[in-house]
């Protein structure tokens, strides 16, 4: 008897390779993409398809400001923990409606972008960037990494690695770690 292979992980390019940029599906010796890839234009894999629907309608739901349609992509008992700031840390899909209120009330055009996506099973590993203007004139800059665990169609879990993009020169390394950028 033959032993399963473990799943692989699924890659969505959100949008794939951009003019400028090559190609970068990746290819086995014999000239086809690994077991499980996913290209813009099809699916190989054994992940549930649904999961990829929910980063789609998470990133959609961000991108149109449809709190509702947001929130229907969150489990109830949704938790979040950003390791590098564990304060904030929360409990519970009414959080994430007062963080969303927030951000769609303080960046009413906020955009989001996905660069890069990876599913494996139940977790997706997403880079993202979000980008706007505040209501006192600031720009919104953030960009990182969220992963995202996924079950029965609805995100139960993520671990947020977001920081705002530091545009000054003049900061150095030593600022930032502690904490002072100038401002």
């Amino acid at each position: 008897m033959l032993a399963s292979l473990p799943a692989r992980p699924i890659i969505v390019p959100s949008a794939g390779p951009q003019a400028s940029e090559p190609d970068r599906t990746p290819e086995c010796s014999n000239g086809r993409p690994p077991l499980g890839f996913i290209a813009a234009s099809g699916v190989r894999s054994s992940v549930s398809k649904s999961n990829t629907q929910v980063v789609d309608r998470f990133l959609r739901s961000m991108n149109d400001h449809d709190l509702e349609a947001l929130l229907s992509c969150f489990d109830e008992d949704y938790r979040s923990e950003t390791p590098t700031h564990p304060e904030r840390a929360f409990s519970g899909r009414e959080q994430v409606r007062a963080n969303w209120v927030e951000m769609f009330e303080t960046t009413p055009d906020l955009s989001v972008e996905f660069p890069r996506t990876v599913i494996d099973g139940d977790t997706a590993w997403i880079e993202m960037r979000m980008d706007g203007t505040q209501l006192d004139g600031t720009s919104l800059d953030v960009r990182g990494v969220v992963i995202k665990t996924i079950s029965d169609g609805r995100i139960v879990s993520g671990r947020i690695y977001l920081e705002p993009v530091q545009h000054s020169t003049d900061v150095t390394w030593e600022q930032v770690y502690a904490g002072d950028e100038g401002e």
